[in-house]
């Protein structure tokens, strides 16, 4: 029997076999804000968003469909009723159905009165349209190559990244029609007729000729804000012109059959609306129709830079309402991302339309968005057992409209160490904002070894051309709630550059932390230095350049790509094997995940990057969460397996639960962790004590799990063992920063 244990143990010791990483998307995890449960908290954020609307899951009802232009990406929403009230519920799974690489714009309309939206999205050298093929079975499907579409059969459209178009029939003979700003300067509206009704061609075809240069008989002069001359009247030419482009949406608003526009522009704050005094087929602009404080005076639509609007029904009323979002690209301008998705309700009984402000929020009342590159941490702050949850953002005005500032946001956990409820507490935590810095990122580690975790921050200086890390002590005892004072910052001496990313871990097993350091630049020592530098700590003092000694300036051989800039690391159990995993992120959007690194330290390392599971596609797919993403890892369900949350561009968070199908041997004495198991051998009860909180759970000698401690992270944990066969088991202890440590008993009965 000896012989027997020693190598069932030897194998549920040293081997680890995986099935693959597999994370689910989730909006499951409450967020409290007030006293306000937000619906869906885990949506990701929103910053321009370009809105539609499309049949996403076929049932006959339309969906939402949002483009965000700062991301380059699709979010995707039902039409749910399933509570008895019409709401819109986040489906990213229908994000995937959209083609990839799009750009700029993307605007869903029916072209050949199918009853299917297809597709148009535009850049710098084209107007593209995607037909929807959906069979009626589904799912949604759009052809893999679009048209590139012509006029007077000859001619590109290029539209490039500041225009927006307008997809309608302008001249209701039953075809869309394309309304578009002219050139850079964005003067004249040019108009292109559909002639597929006139020349009875296919209904598909959208057989385009150039109407007219110059329709409705006006020009925005680009030499101001809400400056347009009408008739034969001209701009003057001795001002500076502001140049950029203009977005135009085509509405009838006053009954009368014809299309009215509203405009925004490129450096101008207002939606400005123009009235059509002609036809639907003879336009005529005039000054008496022009209104700048539209759709009026108590709330216009003006923000702080370029407005584009959206006529869609999205209160479930059956009319038109009006969104205004900002056409930006970046944001530059310094725009108010947490809130910049304005709605307009129409509370109109006839067909003009009436439009009512209703929130300058819309979809982001119901999601956690802090602005813009959110960034999250997890730890046990309040020592309470369980992780609780900081946010810092890229910057935003929370504290007054001259103060656009980082922030960094504390969640308490008020749930528990399995079942997790964050409720913001703080929204201006350790008075960051004080600091104007730009672009925070935490981390929380020992940096000073006294047993304490510290707080880490990387930030960039008030301009954003210059990046620091520094840490701030923790004074409180190991085990009690965290003490911060931001009086005792500390810089630490590692040179970085704007868009590097650090993550502090003992990789060598010395007992300090080292650092991984993901970055665009080379070493100018080593033209085939890689992705990840790495950085062994050699000094005390992490203030000292000297402690601090570059070890290998190409770790795991990953290679620098443009196209995946901004890389950031993180390491952590991902799959409870027992060994460190290694995941980044990077500005493509993506997640690569290279498992069981500290067995292969000097080696290549292979990435997993098909590791987000789609339901409606029927497998794990590789995700596109949009540029300058920032993840961390904590596991928040009690399951030993991180979970993954990730910050995004748009301000919000996305949850990813840890569905990796792994069994795995987790060795005796992992860690320096003290760990005591009494009595061994047990009968009914065994204790389970460690000078740390942790959390415990029990394998046989195969490497599947029997039972976990429900009690989450505490110091003692009493197991009841009853309904265990009599015989050898192995009980691991992890903490919340996934240290782990185990020991092998004996039940007999």
């Amino acid at each position: 029997m000896k012989h027997i244990f020693t190598f069932l143990f030897s194998l549920f010791s040293f081997c680890a076999w995986s099935q693959g990483f597999d994370f689910r998307q989730e909006n499951k995890v409450k967020v409290v804000i007030s006293s306000d449960t937000l619906r869906q908290p885990w949506m990701g954020g929103l910053n321009a968003p370009v809105y539609s609307k499309i049949d996403l899951n076929l049932d006959g009802v339309e969906d939402l469909y949002a483009f965000d232009r700062m991301n380059n990406k699709s979010y995707t929403f039902l039409a749910d009723n399933t509570t008895g009230t019409w709401r819109w519920k986040y489906a990213p799974e229908y994000e995937a159905l959209f083609p990839k690489g799009m750009t700029y714009w993307v605007l869903l309309r029916d072209v050949d009165g199918d009853g299917r939206k297809d597709l148009f999205t535009g850049n710098n050298m084209h107007t593209l349209l995607y037909k929807n093929v959906s069979p009626a079975a589904g799912p949604l499907t759009f052809v893999s190559r679009p048209h590139k579409m012509k006029f007077d059969n000859f001619s590109n459209i290029p539209l490039g990244a500041y225009v927006l178009p307008s997809f309608t029939d302008m001249d209701n003979d039953g075809d869309l029609d394309m309304l578009v700003y002219d050139g850079f300067n964005a003067e004249t509206i040019e108009y292109y007729k559909n002639l597929t009704v006139e020349q009875n061609a296919p209904a598909d075809s959208m057989r385009l000729t150039r109407e007219t240069t110059q329709w409705g008989g006006f020009s925005r002069c680009s030499s101001g804000c809400n400056a347009f001359v009408f008739g034969s009247a001209s701009c003057r030419t001795s001002k500076v012109k502001h140049g950029g482009g203009a977005s135009i949406t085509a509405l009838d608003l006053d009954g009368d059959s014809d299309k009215d526009i509203l405009v925004g522009a490129d450096m101008c704050p207002d939606l400005v609306r123009l009235t059509n005094a002609g036809t639907p087929t003879a336009a005529n602009m005039v000054s008496s129709g022009m209104q700048i404080a539209y759709p009026n005076m108590a709330n216009p639509a003006s923000m702080v830079n370029f407005p584009a609007a959206y006529y869609e029904d999205v209160t479930f009323d059956g009319k038109k309402d009006l969104l205004v979002a900002p056409f930006l690209l970046d944001n530059q301008d310094m725009a108010d991302l947490n809130h910049s998705s304005w709605l307009y309700q129409n509370t109109s009984a006839t067909i003009v339309p009436t439009f009512t402000f209703q929130k300058k929020n819309f979809l982001q009342d119901q999601m956690l968005d802090l602005g813009a590159m959110a960034a999250p941490a997890f730890a046990d702050i309040d020592a309470d057992g369980d992780l609780d949850m900081l946010v810092s953002n890229f910057a935003d005005y929370r504290l007054g409209a001259s103060q656009f500032r980082s922030t960094v946001s504390l969640f308490e956990n008020v749930g528990s160490a399995t079942k997790p409820v964050f409720k913001l507490v703080d929204n201006n935590y350790l008075q960051f904002s004080q600091a104007d810095y730009k672009g925070i990122k935490l981390q929380f580690g020992d940096m000073d070894g006294n047993g304490s975790k510290d707080l880490i921050v990387k930030y960039l200086h008030s301009s954003g051309s210059a990046a620091y890390v520094d840490y701030i002590p923790n004074s409180a005892q190991p085990n009690q709630p965290y003490s911060f004072s931001r009086a005792n910052q500390v810089g630490i001496s590692l040179g970085i550059n704007v868009r590097d990313a650090v993550f502090f871990y003992d990789l060598d097993g010395d007992g300090d932390l080292d650092v991984l350091l993901g970055t665009d630049s080379q070493n100018p020592n080593n033209p085939s230095s890689g992705a990840i530098h790495y950085y062994r700590r050699v000094g005390a003092n992490p203030g000292s350049f000297s402690s601090w000694q570059l070890f290998n300036d190409n770790f795991g051989n990953i290679p620098r790509d443009y196209m995946r800039a901004s890389v950031q690391p993180i390491i952590a159990d991902l799959d409870n094997n027992g060994v460190a995993d290694l995941a980044l992120t990077d500005n493509s959007g993506s997640l690569r995940l290279y498992p069981n690194i500290m067995n292969n330290l000097g080696g290549t390392f292979i990435p997993h990057t098909q590791v987000l599971y789609n339901n409606l596609l029927g497998g794990l797919n590789a995700p596109a969460f949009g540029p300058r993403i920032f993840a961390a890892a904590a596991d928040l369900d009690g399951d030993q397996k991180p979970e993954m949350v990730v910050g995004t561009d748009g301000g919000g968070l996305l949850y990813l639960k840890n569905e990796s199908s792994v069994v795995s041997g987790v060795r005796e004495g992992i860690s320096a962790l003290p760990l005591k198991v009494y009595p061994n051998p047990a009968r009914e009860m065994v204790t389970v004590s460690s000078e740390e909180n942790v959390q415990v759970s029990v394998y046989d000698m195969t490497g599947r799990q029997l039972l976990e401690s429900k009690a989450g992270f505490r110091k003692v944990h009493e197991l009841n063992i009853l309904n265990l066969k009599a015989g050898a088991y192995f009980l691991k202890i992890s903490t919340p920063d996934f240290r782990s440590a185990g020991k092998t008993f004996i039940v007999q009965h």
